[in-house]
């Protein structure tokens, strides 16, 4: 069974798998964390909407992701992972965070 981080990474991916398939494709970068979340309503919508550790690492590596159309994660979410931990990834330049291409087979995912 596949727990929070494999959901997260899994999803990542597919939405960069269906950003490459769009005409014309257009440029995405994912970036996965974990951490706390803090959810608070937008004043202005009253929409629900979350901050945190894992918001500000996500964002963070999704900007600094020297790779577009796959996800960026970082060491605490692969350290994490359950069913996709077998999958190969890419260790980026600075050996802190991991990149999953977007084509990369998963199995009974």
């Amino acid at each position: 069974e596949m727990n929070q981080q494999d959901v997260a990474v899994r999803f990542g991916q597919l939405l960069c798998r269906w950003a490459s398939d769009q005409e014309p494709p257009f440029l995405l970068k994912v970036g996965v964390d974990v951490g706390s979340l803090t959810p608070f309503l937008l004043p202005s919508s009253g929409r629900l909407t979350y901050t945190g550790d894992a918001v500000n690492g996500a964002r963070f590596l999704a900007s600094s992701s020297e790779q577009e159309l796959m996800v960026h994660l970082s060491k605490r979410v692969r350290e994490r992972l359950g069913k996709l931990a077998s999958l190969q990834m890419m260790v980026s330049p600075k050996r802190d965070s991991f990149y999953l291409e977007n084509g990369t087979a998963v199995s009974g995912a």
